[in-house]
């Protein structure tokens, strides 16, 4: 699953770059942030905090570097799902938060139109990611929901085991 996230998300990340919405013209580099976030992918599981802090980092050199504009929600998306779904919904969340606050300031710093950043931009990007890290926590609570579940069928096996075998004991004594 974690090869096919990253796949996903290098393809995602890189048709983004492609789209060019500036026009300036793609350079090679931002396809190599785009194979770098899908790389990341693979190792979400046993490390998604770390996951998480170098996809942010990455995404906020790759804006510095001024390369073109592939979103916020995009290529950190995965990370703050799989961030989440390890149980980190505080990392998850204050990345998230980090990620939008600097971008949003250095946005308008830059001149781009309030009104399209704050009523338009903004809102799509904070749901996609408040969606990502609420389908991450979703799984994660299902999954122990299930163990939870199992669990509790087991035990409740084991007892009736127990009360059989208690319910049996008197009268295999008496026939003797």
């Amino acid at each position: 699953m974690s090869v096919v996230l990253g796949l996903l998300t290098a393809v995602i990340v890189a048709v983004a770059v492609a789209a060019d919405v500036r026009g300036d013209g793609v350079h090679p580099v931002a396809y190599l942030f785009a194979a770098g976030f899908g790389a990341l992918m693979l190792v979400r599981r046993r490390h998604p905090v770390g996951v998480l802090v170098a996809t942010g980092v990455g995404l906020l050199g790759y804006y510095a570097l001024g390369l073109p504009p592939i979103g916020l929600a995009l290529p950190v998306g995965a990370a703050l799902y799989s961030a989440a779904e390890a149980g980190r919904l505080r990392w998850a969340t204050g990345t998230a938060v980090a990620l939008v606050a600097i971008s949003s300031a250095a946005r308008s710093l830059g001149g781009e139109d309030p009104g399209y950043l704050y009523a338009y931009e903004l809102p799509t990007t904070v749901a996609v990611m408040a969606a990502a890290i609420l389908l991450g926590d979703v799984v994660r609570t299902r999954r122990l929901w299930r163990a939870e579940a199992a669990d509790r069928a087991a035990r409740e096996v084991d007892r009736r085991m127990q009360h059989e075998r208690v319910a049996l004991a008197p009268s295999s004594a008496r026939s003797r």
